[in-house]
């Protein structure tokens, strides 16, 4: 029982403290001069008073169409910039921001969207009061791609939203990470782990009041009415592509795109014109 809650702990700390990522200004400047956009530092303030950060890049003709991109776990900002060069080069506003506790953003906890949901609609205010935005799209992944699809509980203001390589929900997810550590048989990881991960939830419910049982994209894709797109590529061995599988089936009105020998997060990366067309289709066609 002392290990189940001791590896319970120390599961839970290293979950809601990713390490951070050191965010330059360079590699930004460098795409926005690249694609003849405009870049502004914009922050705001959380509702827990922590400092949100990111970068605004300003398509070279006027747009109301704007995606905010969602990175992965133990990222930055950084890591969304091709992305943005698609999106620019379709005439989109690009924001991409350091989710709470990641890159130069404030906050003291990582919670799987927990409060990161609340923070999309903060994000989504400022957007709209503060550029031409009418029309709001998302593109989230890994991490960031649950964390978006958890946002359309607080945010029903998205247009269409895209998801590369989301997981089901906390508690799933940390039974793979757990079994893939050890090099566990996934048919075995609820018996073999179940103390582990069940002492660290409550943990992380005690120690931080924060209820990583809430952390559950399926079930806020269940109730949007906001369309969603999923992308999960076939060779993904870090998330498994049956977390996607699985949220697609809790609504009849999603979209799965299961590219085969794509990795984890690589659809842009592997089929890069599949990739665009696809994407550029789903937010054409919810105007």
């Amino acid at each position: 029982m002392a290990w189940w809650v001791a590896g319970g702990v120390i599961l839970c700390e290293g979950a809601l403290h990713p390490s951070r990522v050191v965010v330059t200004r360079e590699p930004a400047m460098a795409l926005a001069s690249e694609m003849d956009a405009r870049i502004c530092d914009v922050e705001v303030r959380a509702f827990d008073g922590a400092t949100l950060r990111g970068w605004l890049f300003e398509p070279s003709r006027p747009s109301r169409d704007t995606v905010m991109l969602f990175h992965g776990m133990a990222d930055s900002r950084l890591s969304g910039l091709g992305y943005a060069r698609l999106l620019l080069k379709h005439g989109y506003r690009v924001l991409a921001a350091d989710e709470r506790a990641n890159g130069s953003s404030g906050g003291d906890i990582e919670t799987f969207g927990v409060l990161e949901r609340r923070d999309t609609h903060t994000w989504a205010d400022w957007l709209f009061a503060h550029t031409p935005a009418t029309r709001l799209y998302g593109l989230g992944e890994s991490m960031g791609a649950g964390v978006m699809l958890e946002s359309l509980d607080d945010e029903p203001r998205f247009r269409a939203v895209v998801a590369e390589c989301a997981w089901q929900n906390f508690r799933e997810v940390a039974y793979d990470r757990v079994a893939q550590h050890f090099g566990t048989r996934m048919d075995l990881k609820r018996p073999m782990f179940f103390g582990t991960i069940e002492a660290g939830i409550l943990y992380a419910r005690w120690w931080y009041g924060v209820d990583l049982k809430q952390a559950a994209p399926e079930e806020a894709v269940a109730r949007t009415r906001v369309p969603v797109m999923l992308i999960h590529g076939l060779a993904d061995d870090n998330v498994y592509p049956v977390q996607s599988e699985r949220i697609a089936a809790r609504n009849p009105r999603v979209v799965l795109w299961e590219p085969p020998r794509t990795c984890h997060t690589c659809a842009l990366g592997s089929v890069p014109g599949e990739f665009e067309r696809r994407v550029i289709a789903w937010f054409r066609t919810h105007p």
